[in-house]
């Protein structure tokens, strides 16, 4: 662990020692109640520990910030978030993006550049409704209300109207993400200076809290689709962090990423954009029956072919020892047979080869390690391309 004043900088997936006057009774407090899945503070009588899990960010405590780093590469990194969030090629737009190892301040800095590009056409607008007490008619009289609220005078009138507005749910949650972010914690301090001046820009628009619905309810227009890649980015920036919450109402703030769920995503979204000539099914719900009892199961990829279900891909975030863990076959085993699709694999992180596991009825297992280290763009391209190839090769193999 490296401790820098009040920054405490750890990496994923670690163990670390810790000294216990570390923290304050409070923030210890936090820790153990609001991020406890995320991150554990071990204090035995010799050896005290900090334990952190699949989560990359930060966490502002009242008297420290603690700083999870990706085990990945910058590159490597930046590019999982673009293709899991189906945002434009950072280094062909901004080249000055992919320098640096603050990785949260980028992409804080990426959502200020398509931002701009958005208020530089105009914010996106709507009409809302509104209910109030004119002094001429507009709209249609609420007659109800008119005489409730003017049963003795006759100079005002109770109105129901609708006029044109920026206040629609598209900029409420840019202006609820900017609120959130100016709690954040940023190593280039002139990233709050813009955070208010954005801010700023929306004062037509309420504050009012977001929930995960409100992003399910937005639907892409021609209208409004030049506002995908900062609601995606908006989406990342609030998710397992301020999604949900009352303003005000966390005790500390956070920027989370779960590195499980990003990378799942990640070639869920790759296949999908690469992968041609077969469909692409991310998170497919089955519903099994084992010992008489009804199942749930959601398998990260099924990839089929003119409605014909063909391969199974389960991922897993993790460096790949050589060896497919026996849970993990046992996993995919489960999935096959209850989707009857014998051809399976695993997506490990790594770069090590290993023949496929054969399995009881006929169940194939094949081991893809997806190498994600790059020196730069065009080689995390490269491995990219190199990863769907061999994942065609299987396709084709099966003669389907």
């Amino acid at each position: 662990m490296v401790s820098d004043g009040h920054l405490i900088v750890l990496k994923e997936h670690s163990t670390q020692p810790v000294s216990k006057d570390t923290f304050t009774d409070e923030e210890i407090h936090i820790i153990e109640t609001e991020f406890q899945d995320k991150i554990e503070l071990d204090f035995k009588r010799y050896n005290n520990e900090i334990k952190t899990r699949e989560y990359v960010g930060y966490i502002v405590l009242p008297k420290n910030v603690i700083v999870i780093k990706p085990k990945i590469p910058g590159i490597g990194f930046l590019n999982m978030l673009r293709y899991a969030l189906e945002l434009p090629e950072l280094g062909k737009d901004y080249p000055e993006l992919t320098r640096g190892e603050n990785y949260y301040d980028i992409l804080v800095r990426y959502l200020f550049l398509e931002l701009e590009k958005i208020i530089r056409v105009g914010l996106f607008t709507g009409y809302k409704n509104y209910d109030d007490n004119m002094t001429s008619v507009r709209g249609k009289i609420l007659l109800k209300e008119h005489l409730n609220i003017n049963y003795i005078r006759n100079d005002k009138i109770f109105c129901s109207f609708s006029e044109i507005s920026p206040d629609i749910i598209e900029n409420r949650i840019i202006k609820y993400t900017l609120f959130y972010l100016s709690h954040c914690y940023f190593v280039e301090e002139i990233i709050n200076a813009q955070l208010i001046r954005y801010y700023k820009r929306l004062d037509e628009v309420d504050l009012v809290p977001i929930n995960e619905n409100d992003f399910k309810s937005i639907e892409y227009t021609p209208l409004n689709h030049h506002y995908k890649t900062v609601l995606r980015l908006c989406e990342l920036l609030l998710r397992d962090s301020a999604l949900d919450e009352e303003i005000g109402e966390k005790t500390a703030i956070s920027f989370l990423i779960n590195m499980n769920k990003l990378f799942e995503e990640f070639v869920g979204n790759l296949l999908t954009k690469k992968l041609k000539g077969y469909d692409v099914e991310l998170q497919r719900t089955e519903h099994p029956e084992k010992n008489s009892k009804r199942l749930v199961i959601y398998l990260d990829i099924m990839i089929t072919r003119r409605g014909t279900s063909l391969f199974i891909i389960d991922t897993k975030y993790q460096q790949f020892s050589g060896e497919a863990e026996v849970s993990h076959l046992e996993q995919l085993s489960l999935y096959s047979n209850t989707t009857h699709v014998k051809d399976c694999a695993l997506v490990y992180v790594g770069e090590s080869q290993t023949p496929p596991y054969h399995l009881e009825e006929g169940i194939t297992v094949h081991i893809i390690p997806f190498d994600l280290e790059a020196k730069n763009e065009n080689d995390f391209n490269r491995k990219c391309i190199d990863f769907t190839n061999e994942i065609r090769i299987i396709l084709n193999s099966l003669g389907i």
